[in-house]
């Protein structure tokens, strides 16, 4: 079988609800598991049933790296590399600023002992990747920024070396290649790490849209392989195996694979959800800014008897926080942002490219 389809992803309003439930879940994961766990909330113990189905919520980062890899393969069409590369740092970057600075101001007006901010670390902070220079990100949640930058930093490269018609080839070869590193002790290496194996399968995911045919189903099959192999097995060390099932999280997986299965079908991708792209929106800030702060809260406020009305009501902060980062922040300046971003970066490398224009053929 070989159907072509559209190449237009368009906006998918099922999967901005998607992602605002993935983040959902890794909120929740911090809130009633994590953060208990590790005594960062120290006031409350967990939460009967409610602190068992969150303990599994860190999952939905790797639905994000999926998402990611979907999003991407779209973006990466008929796009240059300046371009693409201004658009990615205009998504990531104002409103991870704004986080930044806000968990930074809390940590020093609330004078926490256990996140404690040297300048060093801010300056490597503003970076997105702190971990490159030896520097823990100020917030926990900022680790997973590092995998999707070099994500990013792949896609670029060839888009500026004018190879885009290979990045097809780049997606198929991908989980091959991951598998590989997984046996030669690769599994550190850049891109080929076990994270990875979400990044290449939601790209595989858009191509089957695209043109769906055995190939791509083989490596979809692949990719589960990676996925659960990862999750659920060399990535869980002996103490997370007694607190999660390796049933369970492959189960957990298998939904997300479904889910992009079901987005493959143009019905599914064409439904019309209500305020999908505001919701959408709100995910990435919300991701962003819930982690420390939050802590922050429901450590002060909560106890044991009031424990689930403050964590529901420090849920509904964040999502205010999230709407006011996406709205003031993110849309109102966004003619400024981009006009910087593009006089920082997009015209340097458009020189380059048209150097690289000049020395190397249209693949």
């Amino acid at each position: 079988m070989n159907t072509e389809k559209s190449h237009s992803v368009g906006r998918v309003d099922l999967l901005d609800y998607a992602r605002f439930v993935a983040a959902l879940s890794v909120v929740l994961y911090h809130y009633t598991y994590l953060g208990i766990n590790t005594r960062t909330i120290s006031s409350i113990e967990f939460i009967p049933y409610l602190s068992e189905f969150g303990k599994y919520g860190y999952l939905g980062v790797e639905f994000f790296f999926m998402i990611s890899g979907y999003v991407i393969f779209y973006s990466a069409q008929d796009t240059k590399a300046s371009s693409f590369a201004v658009a990615r740092l205009l998504r990531l970057y104002p409103a991870f600023l704004c986080a930044l600075l806000l968990t930074t101001l809390t940590i020093l007006v609330c004078d926490m002992q256990q996140h404690k901010i040297y300048a060093s670390q801010l300056l490597f902070n503003l970076t997105m990747i702190p971990e490159t220079f030896g520097r823990n990100p100020i917030d926990g949640s900022y680790w997973t920024l590092s995998l999707e930058i070099q994500f990013y930093a792949l896609i670029f490269i060839i888009l500026l070396l004018r190879l885009e018609k290979n990045l097809n080839v780049l997606f198929l070869t991908w989980p091959t290649l991951i598998l590989l590193a997984s046996f030669i002790g690769g599994k550190d290496w850049p891109i080929l790490g076990g994270y990875y194996s979400y990044f290449a399968v939601g790209s595989l995911f858009a191509m089957k849209r695209v043109k769906d045919n055995w190939l791509i189903n083989f490596l979809i099959i692949l990719c589960f392989y990676l996925s659960v192999n990862f999750s659920a097995g060399s990535h869980l060390g002996k103490e997370a195996l007694n607190h999660l099932s390796p049933a369970v999280i492959s189960l957990i997986i298998s939904t997300f694979y479904l889910f992009f299965l079901f987005l493959t079908n143009e019905k599914a991708c064409a439904l019309s959800l209500p305020k999908a792209k505001s919701i959408g929106a709100i995910t990435y800030p919300l991701y962003l800014t819930h982690q420390v702060i939050g802590y922050t809260i429901i450590s002060k406020f909560s106890t044991d008897q009031n424990k689930a009305s403050i964590i529901a009501c420090t849920i509904i902060f964040f999502l205010i926080i999230a709407f006011i980062i996406n709205k003031y922040i993110e849309r109102d300046l966004k003619y400024f942002w981009r006009t910087l971003f593009d006089r920082l970066l997009g015209a340097p490398i458009r020189k380059i490219e048209t150097h690289i224009l000049n020395v190397v053929p249209k693949s």
